[in-house]
């Protein structure tokens, strides 16, 4: 979905539907959900030690992964969701220029799906 976004919904305004923004809204929520689950799962320090304790899992997750996982699950779909909302006569109360921001964001889903990927074989 992302490389589409990029070719060809990247400079439409706030108040154009784009056709990918259920399966945005999906992909948004799974990130969102993964989150919440890899503090449930167990992960190797250092590479060769798994740890399957909460509290050291939590620690590791926060520690690297978290904050690039964070910036990448910001729910985008949901803020161009609100801003179609909220377009009356073609015109949005959200500033187009802040959506096209908040797209920056989705390139790097693909490097945080390519780790999901990596990590399930």
């Amino acid at each position: 979905v992302t490389p589409v976004v990029i070719g060809f919904f990247w400079f439409q305004d706030s108040c154009t539907r784009m056709g990918t923004l259920e399966m945005d809204m999906i992909v948004d929520t799974f990130f969102l959900c993964e989150i919440v689950y890899t503090f449930f799962l167990g992960t190797y320090e250092h590479g060769y030690v798994y740890v399957h304790d909460y509290q050291s899992v939590a620690q590791i997750y926060l520690r690297f992964q978290f904050w690039f996982d964070i910036i990448t699950s910001i729910p985008v779909s949901y803020v161009e969701y609100a801003a179609l909302q909220q377009c009356s006569g073609g015109k949005s109360a959200i500033d187009p220029s802040g959506i096209r921001i908040i797209r920056f964001v989705k390139p790097f889903r693909l490097i945080r799906m390519l780790r999901l990927i990596r990590t399930q074989n």
